[in-house]
């Protein structure tokens, strides 16, 4: 074997690496600098979580509250009515809480006439000083409302939200013979007596609206679509509710004098286990002046 064959298979007296110590070393350094990094970014990354928390919660706040201020403003006169499930009048925060309301789905200003002038109408139903019991039908003026079940007259003839759920100031419209392209209103059930609109106007209903905020289970939900009835329902409503928002630990809604209160409170559970409340208070006017 010639020389240079020889040496190329001399292994070298030394090679190049890590000792166990010099890495054990590296592992500790670079633990203890992990650990200064994760004490220094924790705080910054508690905070963004819990700003993305309070915004989700002021989310469902504002938007569970616009929605049942927008649907307020459609309410009958005097039909807002709040009951807890022990059928008291007011809520408090561990109480499931009801607020009822009936929606106008049209409304529209009757045709006025002077018997004692010599007028007369092929109805009969509506002078200028009151609104005659008995009759069946009435004369509109302008176009055509949208049509439903009831038509009322000046409900602030009464502040008793019970005669309207009852529909003792309701008369039934007659849908085969009303019609939305025509200019009378034909009723199924004879006008009730009570006085005369200051405004000459009529309101059509259908249904009933109910919130239903119940804390234990943490939700809000809307109820609709069912006849009006007297008493106030606390019981399951037959309709399929909709589920309006969560996370709700409180809703001490309350009516006077047609200003309804809506305080709200939502509640949740931040990645620390803390519980984050955000507390909100809004307020419909609902005119009661028909």
């Amino acid at each position: 074997m010639r020389l240079d064959q020889r040496k190329k298979c001399v292994l070298p007296r030394y090679q190049g690496g890590f000792t166990l110590v010099e890495m054990i070393t590296v592992i500790v350094i670079t633990g203890i600098l992990a650990s200064f990094a994760a004490m220094t970014l924790s705080g910054p990354v508690q905070q963004y979580l819990a700003g993305g928390l309070r915004a989700d919660m002021t989310s469902i706040a504002d938007t569970s509250m616009r929605f049942i201020i927008r649907d307020l403003r459609t309410a009958l006169p005097y039909s807002v009515r709040v009951t807890n499930q022990s059928n008291g009048s007011s809520c408090n925060a561990t109480d499931t809480c009801y607020l009822e309301f009936i929606p106008i789905i049209g409304e529209g200003r009757y045709r006025l006439y002077d018997p004692t002038g010599g007028q007369s109408s092929t109805c009969g139903a509506i002078n200028t000083n009151t609104l005659t019991a008995g009759s069946t039908c009435f004369d509109v003026l302008g176009t055509m409302p949208t049509l439903g079940s009831y038509i009322i007259v000046d409900n602030a003839s009464s502040s008793d939200a019970s005669s309207i759920y009852s529909l003792s100031t309701a008369a039934l419209i007659d849908q085969a013979k009303t019609t939305a392209t025509g200019a009378t209103v034909y009723l199924s059930s004879a006008m009730p007596l009570f006085t005369a609109s200051p405004g000459d106007r009529f309101q059509i209903i259908s249904t009933a609206v109910s919130y239903v905020c119940d804390p234990s289970a943490g939700i809000l939900m809307r109820y609709s679509g069912y006849a009006p009835t007297n008493p106030q329902p606390t019981t399951t409503l037959a309709t399929t509710p909709a589920e309006l928002a969560n996370h709700v630990s409180a809703c001490n809604f309350s009516v006077a004098s047609g200003l309804v209160t809506l305080p709200l409170t939502i509640s949740e559970t931040d990645s620390a286990g803390n519980v984050e409340k955000l507390s909100v208070s809004g307020s419909a006017y609902v005119d009661n002046q028909p």
